[in-house]
């Protein structure tokens, strides 16, 4: 059976073994939807700092450490919350450049998250996806691929208004 959107999992990690960390997202760096890849960013000095600092991954089809940002689970955040963060609210820099802790998962082969890819798109069970350069998932070229596509979806016809969608993709 294929889940409308309205019924899609209110978590983004479905099943995995991979390890829970947090890492404070970069001052300058666009805001993080869970299901998005991200990246460690390197300090100037070479320092070890804790928690680290995250962006979205930033490397086109790049062969990385699958880092996937998560809802703010710990905190019973995964529903629609005033006070807290869903799948769907954008971790941010404030304007007094207060930076948000993202909470992700280093994942392993075999893990299952809903994951961001574009939204206007047929998606098939079995497509490989790889680093969109931008924190999301794509299906076409021929880069490293990181997960493959565990169901058959049609966002083709979805008028929501959003950049990116959830779907759910094993991690390779």
């Amino acid at each position: 059976m294929i889940p409308r959107t309205t019924e899609r999992p209110s978590v983004i990690g479905l099943r995995y073994d991979g390890q829970y960390e947090e890492g404070r997202i970069a001052a300058d760096a666009d805001d993080i939807l869970p299901g998005m890849l991200i990246e460690i960013t390197d300090e100037d000095d070479g320092t070890p700092v804790f928690p680290c600092t995250v962006q979205p991954h930033s490397d086109d089809a790049a062969a990385c450490v699958v880092r996937i940002a998560v809802e703010d689970r710990l905190g019973g955040l995964t529903k629609t919350s005033v006070i807290g963060r869903n799948k769907n609210t954008p971790y941010t820099v404030d304007e007094d450049g207060v930076c948000d802790l993202v909470p992700y998962i280093a994942a392993k082969a075999g893990d299952v998250f809903q994951l961001r890819v574009p939204n206007a798109a047929a998606y098939t069970k079995g497509t490989k996806l790889e680093s969109a350069g931008d924190g999301t998932f794509r299906t076409t070229g021929t880069g490293a691929k990181l997960a493959e596509i565990e169901e058959n979806f049609d966002y083709s016809d979805d008028d929501s208004g959003d950049e990116t969608v959830l779907i759910r993709a094993r991690i390779l």
